[in-house]
């Protein structure tokens, strides 16, 4: 549903972002009976059935879906409509300083280890669930300034929102971040580049996902729905040619998917590892990106993201039942609770990953392959890690 500019707009919250997390909160919130105002400065086009072509539908920028944001999808409702899209995952095989390290579905007792899935089409399926649901309006606008004193929102083209809650689910440089006047740290140390493509196989993937780390970075290799083509993200330090390290890196995989040939052109983007200090203030809380960006070498991003409307939605839900403003500061203090201990965990891990495992000195490799060979041994260990990574541990 749209709404005619400049008239004023009564909401229970407002989201800034329409990107995945952004339109994933709208449409749980709507799901639970909020009315929903969803603003950003560049919206999908107005127009039923698809909003991508396929060259989008079928491009390399996936997710790696944990069973935590497959479950929110399906409450949503889309599900349906992308599992048939979804390529699941059962094992994974990485390789660091030449130890292996196979994961299986079986170590964390678990169907899959997760879905990959492109975002383009998670994002139209759920831009789809919003535009059809009374609860949610959506404005093309930029913010400008937040009076939570007034509970307003104010629009760089003049539009009042008003709403008991503004969700900042607007990336990396969130507005919301520096509205609500809060800090974040960032890893000065990661400095790198991600160049994303397809890539096919000689031999089938066989539903693996596959990781290699040396000194020039992490190359990771997601299988798709082709058992013969698979997704590759190669992060490097910025400054090197990408396209010369990754060829290199290419010679280096093992020869169990058969020979490789890059396809079309891929893209790239911009690497940043950091995490807020804290998670809400002046009745702004943050989500997604907006809150913590990790390293992608463990695919982790988009499901800390879901993770984080998860636990927001369980204490909205909670506020509504009791009657309570869903600016209550010990609401927004439980979802802070529930998201900065793992969020601070996963992002301090994997850019500690980036930053020591592609380290190469000799004795340094001999004890980290010998760690490595360990944990492959150590099942109980690896569990632990894995059910963590698959954020099994929701609740």
């Amino acid at each position: 549903m749209d709404k005619q500019k400049n008239q004023p707009i009564e909401v229970d919250i407002v989201v800034v972002g329409a990107e995945i997390i952004g339109l994933a909160t709208a449409a749980s919130a709507a799901k639970l009976g909020m009315r929903v105002c969803c603003i950003d400065q560049q919206l999908p086009p107005e127009k039923e059935g698809a909003i991508y072509g396929q060259e989008q539908l079928q491009s390399a920028w996936v997710s790696a879906l944990a069973s935590p944001g497959v479950t929110l999808l399906d409450e949503i409702g889309v599900w349906d409509d992308l599992k048939d899209h979804a390529c699941p995952y059962h094992h994974m095989r990485v390789e660091i300083y030449g130890a292996p390290i196979h994961l299986s579905h079986r170590d964390a007792m678990t169907p899959n280890l997760g879905h990959i899935l492109n975002n383009f089409r998670i994002k139209q399926a759920l831009w789809q669930s919003c535009r059809a649901s009374d609860g949610v309006v959506f404005l093309q606008d930029t913010p400008q300034e937040w009076r939570h004193e007034e509970q307003q929102l104010y629009t760089t083209s003049g539009q009042q929102i008003t709403a008991a809650l503004c969700v900042g689910a607007d990336g990396v440089n969130s507005w919301c971040r520096s509205a609500a006047g809060i800090s974040h740290i960032q890893h000065e140390y990661i400095q790198d580049n991600a160049l994303v493509g397809m890539l096919q196989h000689g031999k089938p993937h066989h539903q693996t996902a596959r990781q290699y780390f040396s000194e020039h970075g992490v190359l990771g290799i997601l299988p798709s729905t082709d058992y013969h083509r698979s997704i590759y993200v190669w992060s490097s330090a910025r400054g090197q040619s990408q396209a010369d390290s990754l060829a290199r890196m290419l010679q280096r995989v093992p020869s169990e998917i058969g020979s490789l040939k890059l396809i079309g052109e891929p893209r790239s983007h911009r690497i940043v590892s950091q995490r807020v200090t804290k998670y809400h203030q002046r009745q702004i809380v943050l989500a997604g990106d907006a809150a913590v960006s990790v390293h992608p070498l463990a695919g982790q991003g988009m499901n800390i993201g879901l993770r984080h409307v998860i636990m927001l939605m369980k204490q909205l839900k909670y506020a509504h039942r009791n009657s309570q403003l869903f600016s209550n500061q010990q609401i927004l203090s439980r979802y802070q609770e529930l998201c900065c201990g793992f969020d601070a965990l996963s992002c301090e891990t994997y850019s500690h990953m980036r930053r020591w495992l592609c380290h190469r000195s000799g004795v340094w490799s001999h004890f980290v392959g010998l760690g490595v060979r360990c944990f492959n041994q150590a099942a109980t260990v690896k569990r632990v890690l894995i059910r963590h990574a698959l954020h099994a541990n929701i609740h």
